[in-house]
């Protein structure tokens, strides 16, 4: 019985271990993207794929002005989907650009 009742123990302590790194991973995610830089980016294709709007953009980053060219899916936009040529607010890291992300609550401008 007691050997049981170990087992379960080791069971909860390693779930416990489990839903504390998943917080701590989720927190430095968070504040990785909070120290991003949000600029804006041109888009340069659109695709409804199985319901979810595909937006591929590229960006110009602004202090070796190198461009990168990345793409994230924007389904909640299904019915007003933006056009090619327009512009879409991005976050990116500066001290590495190639992790990018759009920004939560996408803005689109028009060119």
């Amino acid at each position: 019985m007691l050997n049981y009742i170990a087992i379960v123990a080791l069971m909860v302590g390693i779930l416990v271990l489990a839903y504390i790194a998943q917080l701590y991973t989720v927190k430095k995610e968070r504040e990785v993207f909070n120290q991003g830089v949000t600029i804006w980016a041109d888009i340069i294709e659109v695709r409804i794929d199985e319901g979810d709007c595909i937006v591929r953009y590229r960006f110009i980053e602004p202090q070796s002005h190198k461009k990168f060219e990345r793409s994230g899916v924007i389904g909640f936009l299904l019915e007003n989907p933006p056009q090619e040529g327009e512009k879409i607010q991005v976050k990116y890291l500066p001290r590495n650009p190639h992790w990018s992300r759009m920004v939560g609550e996408i803005k689109i401008a028009s060119s």
